[in-house]
């Protein structure tokens, strides 16, 4: 036999009914959550030609590697780079007898390779993550002067190339509060400036032509990457 609903019963049904589908909304994300903090993977690459007078030498130097980053929103009207991390970051050397056409390849005695890298906000404190035998601490840089840096120093003898891979490597960069930005907005001029995520790294090369003759030269490779 069925029995009609008393309106109590009524309404109980109806508030259960309007209980399932506020659970059911709060657990179904929404577009945009689901977007927000999108995250990314770019590669870089970036090459600097350098004469080296004293050893009469001409250096192509070339800095590579992978750039993990996020997106998130800063303010109303602005969006900052968060979660940064540098992976494998690579430099490759060639030595030839002159710059520009016609050059040969020319055997250097040794090379001694350094490469540091830092935020581009120049800071000396924030946060930087990263395994040996690469070290990290505060120390003098070619753009920013002295800056909180990750460094790693290796050392070859006699070629004509020189690869410092560093294919386990991942130097992390903490966070920094409303930096670097992503875009901006400014509501007096209406200009809208989008900017690129910037990995500066400052390489530092000793190179001898013989036993005892040598020559340093130091260049920050401006490589950058954005969404």
């Amino acid at each position: 036999m069925n029995f009609p609903y008393t309106k109590a019963a009524r309404l109980g049904v109806s508030v259960l009914a309007c209980l399932a589908s506020c659970f059911a909304l709060l657990a179904t994300p929404t577009p945009a959550s689901a977007a927000a903090n999108p995250h990314y993977e770019k590669t870089f690459s970036t090459t600097q030609t350098v004469w080296v007078p004293d050893i009469k030498t001409c250096l192509v130097i070339k800095s590579s590697g992978t750039m993990k980053f996020g997106v998130a929103p800063h303010g109303q009207w602005a969006r900052k780079y968060i979660d940064r991390v540098l992976e494998a970051p690579k430099i490759q050397v060639w030595s030839y007898n002159k710059c520009g056409a016609g050059r040969k390849a020319k055997k250097l005695y040794k090379l001694r390779v350094s490469q540091a890298t830092y935020s581009p906000t120049c800071s000396t404190s924030v946060g930087i993550g990263v395994g040996l035998p690469w070290s990290v601490g505060v120390s003098g840089s070619i753009t920013c002067g002295t800056v909180m840096r990750a460094k790693h120093t290796s050392g070859y003898g006699a070629a004509t190339k020189y690869t410092q891979s560093n294919s386990k490597t991942a130097v992390s960069i903490a966070d920094e509060l409303g930096a670097p930005l992503r875009e901006s907005f400014d509501k007096r001029t209406g200009k809208h400036s989008i900017m690129d995520l910037r990995i500066p790294i400052d390489v530092n090369l000793t190179a001898y032509s013989s036993k005892s003759k040598s020559d340093s030269v130091s260049i920050t490779m401006k490589n950058a990457v954005r969404p």
